[in-house]
């Protein structure tokens, strides 16, 4: 293939792909988003990875523990959404305002609720905006612990960790997995 080719037939077009990641945290999506943005990006298309976390951080502060990722936590779990949704609206800002062609969404997304929100957002965005939006769903899963006890670790330097020591922190990182 060519650098330019119109592999995903969207150039030119009123279709827009939406790559959503989904999975357990420290699962590598935020690598794996990074990376396929970047090819993307070298191929042609116009692409950009939105970060659910960073919109968390922005509007909820970086100083939420575990408990905050606790998908019985009522509050939590609508404050989370509100982030979701924050993050989806910049992507369909970015396929509106900045003649984006693909657009990563980073984030877990790994309930059910969180999908079916994600689905009628989509829905709502096609209608509104007059746009086809295409959708990747992308899981990462890993279950190789020495792995995942690395990806933990280079974990340490998010700002939601800044003030935690390392024992705290892996904890803490530990129980937002479980």
């Amino acid at each position: 293939m060519n650098k330019g080719e119109n592999l995903l037939h969207l150039h030119g077009t009123n279709k827009k792909l939406l790559v959503i990641m989904c999975g357990l945290p420290g699962r590598g999506k935020t690598y794996i988003a990074k990376r396929v943005c970047r090819y993307l990006n070298w191929i042609d298309y116009k692409s950009k990875v939105i970060n659910i976390g960073n919109y968390r951080r922005d509007i909820c502060g970086s100083d939420r523990k575990a408990n905050f990722f606790d998908p019985y936590n009522k509050e939590a779990v609508e404050s989370r959404l509100k982030c979701a949704i924050a993050a989806f609206n910049a992507c369909v800002s970015f396929f509106l305002h900045q003649q984006g062609e693909v657009s990563i969404l980073d984030g877990t997304n790994s309930t059910i609720n969180r999908r079916n929100h994600l689905k009628k957002w989509i829905n709502q965005a096609e209608i509104e905006h007059k746009m086809k939006i295409v959708v990747l769903w992308i899981e990462s899963v890993c279950d190789d612990q020495v792995m995942l006890l690395n990806n933990i670790k280079k974990k340490l330097s998010s700002p939601d960790y800044i003030n935690l020591n390392e024992i705290d922190a892996i904890k803490d990182f530990k129980q937002r997995i479980e």
